[in-house]
């Protein structure tokens, strides 16, 4: 018995300062309570004390978190949309750096139903990709050239001698330039399909499909769920909502920043990609998962992807 009362002791001993400073701010509250003229809420009650207004709290903080996964959704959508018209800009091909290019045109042929596999940037042996469609093997070979650049025979001659190293059906050479007239001819010839700037543009439409403007975008408010309108070329990114909440539009530069389309598509099984801006960091995630297990490190000097496979 002696043992049991002096255990007892001990447990009371240790919580004893807890239950103190509990009784403590309790009446500190009260104290408080009336040095304020004994406020109520809506409710009729104590604030500190009302169950209704303790649930409408949690109400507003599950709100809030829905408005926010809303307007991290509909970030990505946008920022997915204004890359998707992009492509289909002759002028925002021209201004990627080569490697971003060749990145473009391969997420191009991804989309139009080929399975394309980028070869090494540096010592390519005269190609910047492998494709495949129904069983046959095309090579594409890609030149970012200004509006009065041509590629010259010379240029076809070394990735026909690719094509027959690889044993490639039929060769696809890519240009925002165009093409001499020997190399015209050069390439019908040896069963290269020529695609100059004009015909570029087309192919990009047809595989990024959209009529959406791409000089604005919206922004969705956290807090109210407003859509906010911003211009994309504008300097001012803050913008107050119709409730008076101070929204940010940033996309512009990220737009800038970022991959180009290789990140749309996902290169297992071709759906698109979303961005995610989670406790690990930023990444590209594929829409199929949990089914698909792809995702890219969102890295502006990367050009290919990982995935994990579990």
């Amino acid at each position: 018995m002696d043992g049991f009362l002096a255990l007892a002791v001990l447990i009371g001993l240790i919580f004893l300062p807890a239950v103190l400073g509990h009784f403590k701010r309790r009446g500190e509250e009260y104290i408080e309570y009336i040095k304020n003229g004994r406020p109520t809420c809506d409710h009729g009650n104590r604030p500190d004390r009302c169950k209704a207004c303790r649930d409408e709290r949690i109400q507003e903080h599950e709100r809030k978190k829905e408005l926010s996964r809303a307007a991290v959704l509909h970030r990505s959508n946008e920022f997915n949309r204004l890359k998707k018209a992009n492509m289909r800009k002759l002028s925002y091909l021209r201004s990627l750096p080569p490697q971003k290019f060749e990145a473009a045109v391969i997420a191009m042929f991804r989309k139009l139903g080929y399975t394309v596999a980028p070869t090494p940037f540096i010592n390519d042996r005269g190609k910047d990709a492998i494709a495949e469609k129904n069983g046959e093997k095309y090579l594409i070979e890609c030149k970012r050239y200004g509006e009065k650049n041509r590629v010259g025979r010379p240029d076809l001659q070394k990735f026909f001698a690719a094509m027959v190293e690889e044993e490639a059906l039929k060769g696809f050479f890519v240009t925002t330039g165009n093409f001499s007239q020997p190399a015209i001819e050069y390439g019908r010839e040896n069963n290269i399909e020529m695609i100059n700037h004009h015909e570029l543009i087309d192919m990009m439409k047809q595989a990024f499909k959209g009529n959406h403007a791409s000089d604005s975008y919206t922004v969705l408010c956290e807090n109210c769920g407003d859509l906010v309108e911003f211009d994309i070329h504008a300097t001012d990114k803050n913008k107050l909502c119709k409730n008076n909440h101070t929204v940010i539009g940033d996309l512009g530069s990220e737009l800038h920043s970022t991959d180009p389309v290789e990140r749309f598509y996902c290169d297992l099984c071709g759906l698109p990609l979303r961005f995610i801006n989670g406790k690990k960091g930023k990444f590209w995630l594929c829409t199929g998962y949990p089914k698909c297990k792809f995702t890219a490190k969102y890295e502006s000097n990367s050009s290919i992807g990982n995935y994990l496979q579990s």
